[in-house]
Formats: structure tokens, C-alpha cells, sequence
């Protein structure tokens, strides 16, 4: 399991959702008065979170890890606008507001982060078609 490297790429957007949830973004977040607001950017973390967590111990069927990641990647998506939504929101973006990109950084730097994770999970579906022929 820890061998692949796409556990290690699944393990850090975990990582980076979590982090996300104590950056000013998030937390201006919750304040916000559009309440629709705050429940889609909270369940859409919980949402990509939880899948990339689970899609880390799904390592014996590939192609069903590679379904899940696909949709914490939508789920990172839908984070990653609502962060950015929030953020232009909030006031005008200047060179004193890196605390708020921060978090909006984070958000993106999960979604490479899985995007590389299902990359490697496809490599690894397709070294694995290639020796089941040789055989």
C-alpha cells in the first residue's frame, strides 16, 4: 500500500484539505450570510476528503480507486470555486491578502495532487494489462 506512490499523492491532498480548514478562507467562510454557501464549501471538503481517504486503502481494485479519486477531484472542484467565490467576495484581492489566497492555493495544490494520484493509478492499470498479456 505505502509503496505506491499515489498513496503518498492521496495522503497529501488529504493533508491539504485538512490544513485548508484552518486558513482564514474557511473561516470567513463560515461567517458568510449566504449559509448555501458555507454548507457546499464544507461538504464539498468532507466530500473530497473522505473519498481520498478511503481511495487510499482501495489499492487492490484500481479501477474502482480510479472512480473514486475522479470524484473527489469534482468534489475538489466544487471546493476550489466556492474558496475562490468566498474570497473575491470578501474584498479586493492585494498584495497584503496572502493569508486568503493561502487557503485557495491549498485547495489547488489538493487537486494536483490528485490529479497526479489517478494519473499514477492509470499508469499502474495499464502496467498491470501489459504483463497479464506477456503471461
Amino acid at each position: 500500500m505505502i509503496q505506491r506512490i499515489q498513496t503518498i499523492y492521496l495522503a497529501i491532498a488529504v493533508i491539504l484539505v485538512i490544513s485548508f480548514t484552518f486558513t482564514p478562507t474557511f473561516s470567513e467562510g463560515l461567517l458568510f450570510p449566504q449559509k448555501w454557501l458555507t454548507f457546499l464549501l464544507t461538504g464539498a471538503l468532507t466530500f473530497s476528503g473522505t473519498l481520498s481517504l478511503i481511495s487510499i486503502f482501495l489499492y487492490n481494485n484500481r479501477q474502482r480507486q480510479s472512480k473514486i479519486v475522479l470524484f473527489a477531484m469534482f468534489g475538489m472542484v466544487i471546493a476550489l470555486g466556492t474558496s475562490l467565490g468566498i474570497f473575491l467576495s470578501v474584498g479586493t484581492p492585494d498584495f497584503n491578502s496572502f493569508t486568503e489566497i493561502l487557503g485557495t492555493i491549498l485547495l489547488l495544490l489538493g487537486w494536483i495532487f490528485l490529479f497526479m494520484a489517478r494519473k499514477a493509478i492509470q499508469k499502474d492499470e495499464k502496467l498491470i494489462k501489459s504483463m497479464d498479456r506477456i503471461r
